[in-house]
């Protein structure tokens, strides 16, 4: 498990204070590789979904030369 910690600067509109607002948030998540995710997806929908996979917000194809940094699953279930 891979648990970050983030704490965000939020500046104020003009004319309030001229304090800043902190925002705090932790992120916790667990990675995995792609095909055993997409596999844990089709198990889930019983194989019935249509299933699409993006690599940092782009269209992704398996063996594209730069790898992603993280990936985005579309999942609709069908029939």
């Amino acid at each position: 498990m891979i648990t970050l910690d983030y704490t965000i600067q939020v500046p104020n509109h003009q004319g309030q204070e001229s304090t800043t607002e902190l925002s705090k948030f932790r992120l916790s998540y667990y990675p995995h590789r792609l095909d055993n995710f997409k596999e844990l997806l089709r198990d889930a929908f019983d194989g019935r979904l249509q299933h699409t996979v993006y690599g940092d917000f782009q269209s992704y194809t398996p063996g594209q030369t730069q790898a992603p940094c993280y990936f985005i699953h579309v999942v609709q279930k069908t029939a």
